[in-house]
């Protein structure tokens, strides 16, 4: 019985590696056909192009990005005095 039972399974497994799904062909084009284009591939460079722009910050973000992190770096200078200190060492130095 469990001879009958590890050949049931060996069988299986054989079957499952053998069931996957084989690699894509290589396009059978007739001689003299040419290839398709880049603007015909699904990945081509234009499409690259239009994900990157989808991709890129805008202006407007940028500006507000600086100016929050400017905002954050006077709070803090505030925090830790260096503000006053700066106007300290000002007058001293003139």
């Amino acid at each position: 019985m469990k001879i009958i039972l590890s050949v049931l399974v060996a069988i299986t497994m054989s079957h499952s590696v053998f069931a996957q799904e084989p690699a894509t062909p290589a396009p059978n084009l007739p001689s003299g056909t040419a290839m398709p284009t880049s603007a015909e591939s699904p990945n081509s460079p234009a499409d690259k192009a239009l994900v990157d722009q989808s991709h890129q910050a805008k202006a407007g973000d940028l500006k507000k990005h600086a100016d929050k992190k400017k905002k954050m770096k006077k709070m803090k200078n505030k925090k830790n005095g260096a503000t006053h200190k700066l106007r300290k060492n000002k007058k001293n130095n003139a």
